[in-house]
Formats: structure tokens, sequence, C-alpha cells
């Protein structure tokens, strides 16, 4: 009689790796878009975000942004046009630290006290004799009565120096011109930044001035537009090469983003 093989049994699949958080924002914004009824066509026209970038953010493959601080402000423009909140998508790109990691470390445990047992300290054999008072050795007063006249000495030859220097030094005073101070330059009002925008295709922008936030949207061609602020503006474009600017009527260039994607300008 043959030996019946017995069936092996079926192998479990393989659970799919958990999403990274840069993909579950991207299918965040894929399915609300989707919801909408957008294309991603449709998006790229309205927010001036190019299209490559657009199809990276719902895959989550931000290393293929132009620079890391694009990120945020493209975020931005397209949760802005799709009319969902940001914060939520950020966070879960930069989570806040967890208790554990921001709890300052624990003190270094003190020294053991010694116990009861360890011997003490042996007394010496012969205690050192007492010293005997400077007051009454006989060389004192005569050694205070030198120390006086040596001070008196000193004393009278430093007033004799100083009244001689003093008679010298009065003449010649009167004799220099007195010099007349030179009056001081007004101090020179600072200038307030004023920049002015104009856009050669459609941009979209933000403006803040000393903080408050005064302009968010887009630009369409050929428009101009002029902002003007106490000490600071923050300027936050999507695609800023479409834009000219001139600060205070001179042209103006962007320095380098910080970390959130602003452009700080400042009075030159």
């Amino acid at each position: 009689m043959e030996n019946e093989q017995t069936p092996a049994p079926p192998q479990t699949p393989a659970a799919a790796p958990a999403p990274s958080p840069a993909q579950e924002v991207g299918a965040s914004l894929r399915a609300a878009r989707a919801s909408r009824g957008f294309s991603l066509e449709s998006v790229c026209q309205h927010t001036r975000i190019p299209r490559k970038y657009l199809e990276a953010l719902e895959a989550g493959r931000f290393d293929d942004l132009p620079a890391p601080v694009y990120l945020r402000s493209f975020l931005g423009g397209y949760c802005e046009y799709l009319e969902i909140d940001m914060r939520p998508l950020w966070d879960k790109l930069h989570p806040a630290p967890s208790p554990a990691e921001t709890a300052p470390a624990a003190p270094a445990p003190a020294g053991k006290p010694a116990g009861h047992g360890a011997p003490a300290p042996k007394a010496p054999a012969h205690a050192p004799a007492a010293a005997t008072p400077l007051e009454a050795s006989p060389y004192f007063n005569a050694l205070v009565s030198a120390l006086g006249a040596v001070s008196l000495s000193l004393a009278l030859a430093a007033a004799l120096v100083w009244w001689v220097s003093r008679s010298i030094a009065a003449p010649r005073a009167h004799a220099e011109e007195v010099q007349t101070p030179q009056a001081l330059l007004p101090l020179r009002p600072a200038t307030e930044p004023k920049l002015a925008v104009t856009c050669r295709d459609d941009a979209w922008l933000s403006v803040r001035t000393d903080g408050a936030l005064v302009f968010a949207g887009r630009l369409p061609r050929g428009a101009s537009h002029e902002f003007q602020a106490k000490k600071t503006l923050l300027l936050r474009a999507a695609v800023p090469e479409n834009m000219d600017l001139t600060l205070n009527g001179a042209p103006y260039r962007l320095p380098r983003p910080d970390e959130s994607g602003d452009y700080r300008i400042e009075a030159p």
C-alpha cells in the first residue's frame, strides 16, 4: 500500500509594509482632489505648480522637488486650492517630539556615605606647641613705629609731587586754545520697505507685513501690486521666477528662503 503524501499548508502572503508619512500625505491630497473632481492639469493651471511636482506630492516623493524649502510652499498652495487645512498634513510630516525625548536627564546618584564601621582618623601623637602671640614679641612695637614713620614719609612725598605738578600744569592749561566740539550729525531716519510686484505670468503668492497677512491668492499675468511695511515683509511664492520685483523703486532680487519657504525682505 502506497504512502499518501500530506498536502503542504497554503502560504500566507506577507503583509504589505505600512505607508510612510509622506505617502499618507500624498494619498490625502489625491483623495481630496478626486472627491472634488479636479484633474492634475486643472490644478496645475490654477496653482501654477508644475504638474511633475503635483505628481511628486501625491506620490510622497518629496525628494523630486527642486529643494526642501519648496515643500511647504507647494503643499500650502495645493491645500489652499483644495480648500483643506494644511496643518494636520504638515504635523504628520514633522511630528512633535515625545515627552520622553524632551525630559531632562536624571541626575547622577550621589556618592555612598561612609558607613559607621569606617575607621576614624587617628589623632597626632604629639600636639604642636601653641604659637606665641605677635603682640607679645619685644620687636612688635618697634616694627609698628618704623612702619608708621615710613608711611608718613611716603604721604608727604606724594603730596609734594602733586602740588608741584599742579603748579606747572595750571599756566599751561590756560594757554591752550579751547576746542569747539563738533556738531553731531542728525541720525538718518530708517527707510520703510516698499515692495512692488509685477507678474510676467499667473502667480500665486502670499505677503505678510510686520507679521500680519495682507494678501494670499493668485495674481493674473501683467498684474502689479505694492506692499509696504514698517520693518519687514515676508513673501511666499509658488514660482517666484514669474515675478519682477522692485524695492523702494530699485530692482530687487530675492534672497535665499528660510526653512519655512518665506523670503524675508527688509529696507536696504
